[in-house]
């Protein structure tokens, strides 16, 4: 999957001084063995088909990576004959920067072993890399295997076939994981409550290295929340989850000790639809946490009652990059205001929990409807500094925030030092009109928007099928906002009808519908309005 950071520069991962790094390079060839101090590389190689090499590969994530340019090639399958051990000094975290080559090598895995203990066993795959512009290129950034690891030897395995290794690195103490924890990857049927599920592996397992949870297409339910201190990945392949039944947040991260201050987790959510959420998508407990969170090509309804924000890292941690990519983000307008977009208010800054991390919001090809209505879109903790940017691209924005202040409010509702904006293609309404005039300049910086008016089919029911209607003119792409949504585009906009005469559907302050609004105080199109 492509992703496209031309805001953010390239930050090499840092090397602490509690960390060693064994790396390969061409002009010394294959050495007798590697030693960073105690960090110690060895291997069998009866056959003479392990070597050394110049190749540039990149690894890491989308938004911090380390470019290699030697790796040890192991020139065939593991065996007594072919094999490499290494040697830690003790307790810490092994990171293994690992890809196969070749697209057709879909089998390949690689095998971390200590002592009767399996401490990784997955397979490889050059579909794994996730495709980073680089200035005016593309490049490949292979993800990083890391696993918990105590003082002796690891046998490193790749049982099927030959394996290119570009880095081994050592990091002693610090956020290690218990040697006893192990990821928990569940597979549930559709008619499953995903938190009792999580809740019933964590009693053999409370503090898992990651959690993965694979749904099927079909209805799903969820009464407790996912309480965890480490990445959490959840993969819906269409499935849908009512989460009414929640009385916490959807996700929420577990306590730190004071040792583990600043522990980065990623958090993953891709191909679902999460309805009803009372409270928080993820709630970081006021627990010092520096987070990367992806949502990609999901729906995530908010019932706001509790006005909670959506994503809420008050008085905690922070999330150092929100990338919102596919997705529909919707409010019940029945409901009294939900609680915000996004919060760090009374929280560390990104900065002040890893001095070299930037910040970035990224909100792409979404529909965001009726997300903090009249209100400011995020609180942060730091707002205006140059270490921010926000990216929001291809978007239809209906009654977010502040009548044209949408794009402000991502930077808190301020104007100051900030000044990386990449904003293009994205429609804005507000109560029926467009305000892509409003949504123009910020911070001094010219925007691209599309003046337009959008009509949705029922968001009161989630159908965001829509129609654009736009001046004779004016260019609309073949898809924006969520594509799994059915466009029309219709032309002559002034024949649009004001906020006021278009007010189709009605809910008294209850939350009930209502065929013809009497005297009294009513919610349409997510507004309040009074009648006499």
């Amino acid at each position: 999957m492509k992703k496209i950071f031309t805001l953010i520069a390239m930050a090499a991962m840092a090397i602490g001084a509690n960390a060693q790094k064994i790396t390969f390079n061409a002009e010394e060839g294959k050495l007798a063995s590697w030693d960073i101090d105690g960090f110690k590389l060895t291997y069998v190689d009866d056959n003479g088909k392990i070597a050394v090499d110049a190749n540039n590969c990149y690894f890491g994530t989308a938004e911090e990576y380390v470019k290699y340019e030697g790796r040890l090639k192991t020139g065939g399958k593991s065996g007594a004959a072919n094999n490499i051990t290494l040697t830690v000094p003790s307790a810490g975290t092994l990171k293994v920067s690992v890809r196969t080559g070749s697209n057709s090598a879909t089998d390949r895995n690689v095998v971390l072993t200590q002592g009767d203990e399996t401490l990784y066993d997955k397979v490889v795959q050059e579909s794994d890399a996730v495709s980073v512009t680089m200035g005016e290129k593309d490049n490949n950034v292979y993800p990083v295997i890391e696993v918990p690891v105590q003082a002796g030897d690891i046998s490193v395995n790749y049982p099927t076939g030959s394996l290119n290794f570009y880095a081994f690195e050592f990091i002693a103490g610090g956020n290690t994981t218990p040697s006893d924890s192990q990821p928990i990857d569940l597979t549930l049927e559709a008619g499953t409550d995903i938190g009792k599920a999580l809740a019933t592996a964590m009693e053999t397992n409370p503090t898992p290295s990651a959690i993965g949870i694979s749904l099927a297409a079909g209805a799903y339910t969820t009464s407790l929340p996912i309480v965890a201190g480490c990445d959490i990945t959840i993969n819906g392949n269409g499935a849908e989850i009512d989460a009414s039944a929640l009385s916490e947040a959807f996700i929420k991260l577990a306590d730190l000790t004071e040792e583990e201050y600043g522990k980065k987790v990623n958090i993953t959510f891709n191909d679902l639809t999460i309805t009803g959420i009372p409270y928080q998508l993820i709630y970081a407990n006021k627990q010092q946490y520096l987070m990367n969170v992806k949502a990609a090509n999901s729906i995530f309804g908010i019932n706001g009652a509790a006005k909670k924000a959506t994503f809420d890292c008050n008085g905690g941690g922070n999330i150092a990059h929100l990338i919102i990519d596919g997705c529909t983000i919707y409010a019940n307008p029945a409901v009294d205001m939900n609680g915000g977009f996004f919060t760090s208010q009374s929280s560390k800054a990104v900065v002040e929990l890893d001095e070299a991390e930037t910040e970035s919001k990224e909100i792409s090809n979404s529909t965001l409807y009726n997300i903090t209505y009249n209100r400011t879109v995020n609180s942060l903790r730091k707002n205006s500094q140059e270490y921010q940017s926000y990216v929001v691209k291809n978007c239809i924005i209906v009654n977010c925030g502040k009548k044209g202040q949408f794009l402000k409010g991502l930077n808190a509702g301020q104007a100051g030092k900030t000044g990386n904006w990449d904003v293009n293609g994205n429609i804005f309404n507000f109560d029926g009109e467009d305000i892509s005039a409003e949504e123009a300049v910020v911070d001094g910086v010219t925007l691209n928007n599309i003046p337009g008016v959008v009509t949705f089919s029922n968001p009161e029911t989630g159908d965001f099928n829509y129609n654009v209607k736009v001046s004779e003119g004016v260019s609309v792409p073949e898809k924006i906002g969520d594509p799994r949504w059915t466009q029309t585009i219709t032309t002559g906009i002034n024949e649009v009808k004001t906020a006021a005469e278009s007010h189709d559907v009605w809910y008294n302050l209850q939350g009930v519908r209502v065929s013809q609004p009497v005297k009294g105080v009513y919610v349409s199109n997510g507004k309040k309005i009074v009648v006499k």
